[in-house]
């Protein structure tokens, strides 16, 4: 994680995913590992089987999502930016008609 943070200067949508679930004999890493390693950087987590079909849809559709949010975001941080720089100064009140 660290790396990938080094080396893309930017937040990426990332998820974490398991697969060849269906390889259950030689399985590395449990589900619980797997849970505890997304949930420490705070990343959504996955099994998949591309062979049987399990979550690999909604792994996508979930990436998808998140960079869908990111564009989004981005777009209205650069539309607010624009906006600051385009405002006009509000007028100051002449003070003429004080005694």
């Amino acid at each position: 994680m660290d790396s990938i943070e080094e080396e893309s200067g930017d937040k990426l949508p990332i998820i974490l995913v398991g697969n060849k679930i269906d390889l259950k004999e030689e399985r590395v890493i449990s589900r619980e590992e797997g849970e505890k390693k997304a949930k420490q950087y705070g990343l959504k987590f996955y099994e998949t089987s591309a062979k049987e079909g399990n979550d690999v849809d909604n792994c996508f559709k979930e990436l998808a999502e998140l960079i869908a949010e990111k564009i989004i975001q981005k777009k209205s941080n650069t539309k607010d930016k624009n906006q600051k720089l385009n405002a006009k100064p509000k007028k100051k009140k002449k003070d003429c008609c004080k005694s």
